[in-house]
């Protein structure tokens, strides 16, 4: 018929033209013109020529009602087909397979399975399509539990599935992870021989083996097939990319290309996805340049979105935004795959840069958008701009979206404002596990253990099972605050978690945190049972050791960590270095300075600063010079780990020089550099050299004195028996003096015998706690000597500092 002649050629003008020539216009005429507007997706008009047929007089017939659902169901017109129903069941035809079946799969096409069921039910006799029909809306509306059941039922009723039936039921046990149906299901193919014949259902296997990780079966499937075309390939890269294993996709596309089986696009972008996991540039870029040579870079907008994403990820963002101005449609994935790759490698202002050039080119941001925003706002802790961000997001209406909730969260927690953190949070309408971490880490990070924990007790009794990285701020907070018991029970949960055997980062934090509170046997423990131990697990051990004083258990744990084959990083060789510090052990420090030597690490300013500080406290400060003077950098660090070197052997002619040469170089003294000097001038005595550094210290260098530099002066005044002169400076000082400079004092005034100074220096030495031994016998030696106190005051005294003891 030449209508229908026109319309599969898409000259609809023309098909309409003869239409309206014919001298009849009968049921077929209609209905031809009723299928070509519905083949070409002009459902609405497809549905006006079926009610002006109707209005002319012309009855439907079966081909008519199947053509007119089929326009409907293209553009959802569900109303439109419970009418067309209601004639169907009028015209008695529902009892017919075609138009029964029709209804079914459009009822099922517009998300609509449980009207679908009820003309499935009506039917007197049910077939394949019938079947398929159905649970192809089971399947679009995710109802998989009822897929299976269908697929079950349909057995039963002596029907053999067809392919389509066999992908969808694959399809159902991928989702919920079903694998022993799964399996049960390609048996059933293999014996059917339909593997072979249906590269459709063998990627279904395919799929459903990858989604329920068991990856070595899909593999087989895979292997099983003899013709495999792009489509099969392309599905089994596909599962090693989404169940992690990029390298094993990337082996398999090279398998491929050895097969000579060409990429199509889905392929290329999977690779790249691939690469940018990996953090692969160097292959990434071969795809690329291979991607280019097909022409298919300005084809397809995703695979031009998938190399910014890779680029951005490998950090290459030079080439990310080459990429992203080649672009010739830019769209919000696009622009968010360039924000996202400045936001991970850190440049948060070119981030926010090219989100106002995004506004401005009229692309409306989405919630990825606005999280890759809060993100940089609270890196960079500007709230003003997070302030402005949190404005647009209730402009579009995305508060109530949970992962912008989140990272508002976040944001407000980074910038310190955790009163507003809060007042988020209140607000969110599912407070999941990562807006409770969010905030919880806001408290970590600005030392609020206490709250942190507090907050930490809440998302327990709110039934929220924290993840590891909740743990893990939850035992940074235990540590900061010394909350032993605390850190016990946040172990359990890590426990009952199984995380101490998987998640190595839990493992390294728990060793930490019971060392800091001092259970090295637990943190040893922990430390032993770990399944792999990196640099950082060992690292925390040995300053574990070294910071309670443990120094040999210290070294040993160093040599063992050697004896492992785990290599020492800077971070291990300044902990062993302290270590040896702390013990004078020089001929030990010597012989990790030379392993220092040989790995090339000296030039690093932290190791050998802390080099020469080892040397110098242990006495040997020709060994610390030597090392001093090959520095490449020496700043003031450096300079005072010599002098305190110098100091300690009584040297302190050498200290003053070493203090000028300093100041020569242009190097300005820090607070622990004038700590040293002061202590070297009061061990020799030197008090007018001491008083001039003193007044120095602010007038000259800008170094407000502190509470140590005022305890030298007033030591080496005491020594030299300038009681009067120490208890005016003390009392003179712009803060509390510490119980122990009270005590030098009172040693001051037993020496010389002055009970008037004594007296005041007594009375304030009671107003501290404290635990020494000695000087409490100060004032009762001064008081016996002048006879100025009863015996009673005296043993007063004394019983009071035993029992602050």
């Amino acid at each position: 018929m030449l209508i229908d002649m026109y319309m599969k050629c898409c000259s609809l003008s023309k098909a309409h033209q003869t239409f309206c020539q014919l001298p009849v216009w009968d049921v077929v005429a209609w209905t031809t013109m009723i299928a070509g507007y519905a083949e070409h997706g002009l459902g609405q008009l497809a549905i006006k020529f079926y009610d002006l047929m109707q209005s002319n007089g012309i009855r439907p017939n079966s081909v008519t009602f199947v053509c007119i659902l089929k326009a409907c169901g293209s553009i959802g017109a569900i109303q439109h087909i419970r009418k067309i129903q209601t004639e169907v069941e009028a015209e008695g035809l529902l009892q017919g397979e075609l138009v029964g079946n029709t209804l079914i799969d459009m009822y099922a096409t517009c998300g609509r399975p449980y009207l679908a069921r009820q003309i499935f039910d009506k039917l007197p006799k049910r077939d394949v399509v019938s079947w398929n029909s159905l649970i192809k809306g089971y399947t679009e509306s995710e109802q998989f539990a009822e897929v299976l059941k269908c697929f079950e039922q349909m057995k039963t009723e002596g029907l053999c599935p067809s392919s389509r039936t066999f992908v969808s039921a694959l399809k159902a046990c991928a989702a919920i992870g079903h694998l022993d149906k799964g399996e049960e299901i390609c048996n059933e193919v293999e014996r059917q021989g339909q593997l072979t014949k249906n590269p459709f259902i063998g990627c279904a296997l395919i799929a459903m083996y990858m989604k329920c990780g068991a990856l070595a079966k899909a593999q087989k499937v895979f292997d099983k097939v003899a013709d495999r075309d792009v489509v099969m390939w392309t599905a089994l890269i596909k599962g090693y990319v989404d169940q992690g294993h990029d390298n094993k996709a990337l082996e398999i596309f090279e398998h491929m290309k050895v097969d000579n089986v060409p990429p199509n696009e889905v392929t290329f972008i999977l690779i790249v996805k691939a690469c940018a996991n990996v953090r692969g540039l160097d292959r990434g870029s071969e795809i690329h340049a291979e991607i280019e040579r097909q022409g298919l870079f300005q084809k397809d907008l995703v695979i031009g979105n998938s190399l910014v994403d890779m680029y951005g990820k490998c950090g290459d963002l030079a080439i990310a935004q080459e990429v992203f101005d080649r672009l010739s449609d830019r769209d919000i994935v696009s622009w968010n795959a360039l924000i996202g790759g400045f936001i991970e490698h850190g440049f948060t202002r070119d981030a926010l840069m090219c989100y106002e050039h995004m506004k401005l080119e009229g692309v409306s941001p989405d919630a990825f958008t606005f999280v890759y925003c809060l993100k940089a706002c609270g890196t960079m802790q500007d709230v003003d701009k997070g302030a402005e961000v949190h404005l647009e997001i209730e402009c579009e209406g995305l508060l109530t979206a949970n992962i912008i909730g989140n990272a508002l969260v976040d944001m407000y927690a980074k910038c310190g404002l955790l009163s507003k953190a809060e007042k988020v949070f209140d607000k969110l309408l599912v407070r999941d596990v990562i807006s409770w971490t969010a905030l919880i880490t806001g408290y970590t990070e600005l030392g609020d253990g206490e709250n942190a924990l507090q907050c930490f007790d809440k998302m327990h009794e709110h039934g929220i099972i924290p993840n590891a990285v909740t743990l893990l701020c939850c035992l940074k907070a235990c540590t900061s605050i010394g909350s032993f018991d605390k850190g016990a029970k946040i172990h359990s949960e890590i426990e009952r978690q199984g995380l101490l055997q998987t998640d190595l980062a839990v493992g390294n934090a728990l060793i930490d945190m019971y060392a800091k509170c001092g259970s090295l046997d637990l943190a040893q423990q922990v430390f032993d049972r770990l399944t792999v131990c990196d640099a950082v697990s060992w690292n925390t051990l040995i300053a574990g050791y070294t910071e309670h004083g443990d120094v040999e258990d210290a070294l040993l744990c160093f040599e063992r960590m050697q004896s492992k084959g785990v290599y020492p990083n800077i971070v291990t060789f300044l902990c062993i270095l302290k270590a040896c510090s702390s013990i004078g052990a020089a001929q030990r420090g010597t012989r990790i300075h030379a392993e220092i030597e040989r790995r090339g690490l000296l030039s690093n300013d932290l190791i050998g600063n802390t080099v020469v500080n080892m040397y110098a406290k242990c006495g040997s400060v020709n060994k610390a010079m030597q090392v001093f003077n090959k520095l490449p950098i020496r700043d003031v660090v450096s300079w005072t780990a010599l002098m305190a070197g110098f100091t300690e052997i009584g040297q302190s002619e050498e200290v003053f020089y070493i203090f000028d040469r300093m100041l020569g170089e242009g190097i300005k003294p820090n607070p622990v550099t004038f700590v040293v000097v002061l202590t070297a001038c009061t061990r020799k005595g030197l008090f007018m050299k001491c008083h001039s550094f003193f007044e120095a210290m602010s007038a000259s260098y800008g170094v407000p004195p502190n509470l140590e530099h005022h305890s030298c002066v007033i030591d080496l005044l005491s020594r030299r028996g300038e009681v009067e002169m120490a208890v005016s400076m003390v009392m003179k000082m712009p803060f509390a003096p510490s119980s122990m400079l009270w005590h030098t004092v009172l040693g001051a005034c037993r020496n010389t015998g002055s009970v008037q100074f004594g007296k005041q220096a007594f009375n304030n030495a009671t107003q501290f706690h404290y635990n020494c031994s000695i000087p409490h016998m100060y004032p009762s030696n001064i008081y016996a000597l002048q006879n100025e106190y009863s015996i009673d005051e005296t043993r007063n005294f004394q019983i009071k500092t035993v029992y602050s003891n």
